[in-house]
């Protein structure tokens, strides 16, 4: 049985930059900090402009951000990262994180990526906090890390969700 590592990174994204940068560096854009960029294909649910650019999603989800007003600063994204115990990505598991990001992506924007720069593949996930339809909440990390174990138990992978670390080896 293939092990999956899931950590909710345990950081604020308050800031006005921060959906900026997490896509830039999911994607590895230019934009990005790292020194290895590679503009790496999209795959994102519940934006507005299709297909989808770095910069449109971007766009898509500050706008999301700001459609609901928030009266102080709030959290902006989510960033999930999976791990995945294998050299090489399967299709069983390429479909249980579009499964997981196209069912998020019903109602809060969600894009991500495949890095391959480490010894597992690992997948970034940024999901909006604040839902692009009126009546849901903005996402908590219980609710998301509930909805994750929820989609995992159904996936046959096992699989560990860690807040504060673990062997990512990212």
């Amino acid at each position: 049985m293939y092990n999956v590592i899931i950590k909710i990174v345990n950081d604020d994204y308050t800031n006005n930059s921060s959906i900026e940068n997490m896509i830039n560096y999911i994607y590895r854009t230019k934009n990005c900090k790292s020194k290895q960029t590679e503009a790496l294909p999209i795959h994102a649910y519940g934006l507005s402009t299709v297909p989808p650019t770095y910069e449109s999603m971007i766009n898509d989800f500050q706008a999301t951000y700001t459609s609901s007003n928030p009266e102080k600063p709030s959290r902006h994204i989510w960033h999930v990262i999976f791990s995945y115990n294998r050299s090489k990505i399967s299709k069983k598991f390429r479909n249980c994180i579009d499964g997981i990001a196209g069912s998020i992506g019903l109602v809060y924007p969600t894009c991500y990526a495949y890095h391959f720069d480490s010894n597992h593949i690992h997948c970034h996930m940024v999901i909006s906090a604040t839902p692009f339809l009126p009546a849901p909440e903005p996402l908590t990390g219980m609710n998301l890390a509930n909805y994750i174990t929820i989609k995992m138990n159904s996936s046959g992978f096992t699989f560990d969700i860690n807040d504060e670390g673990g062997f990512l080896n990212v």
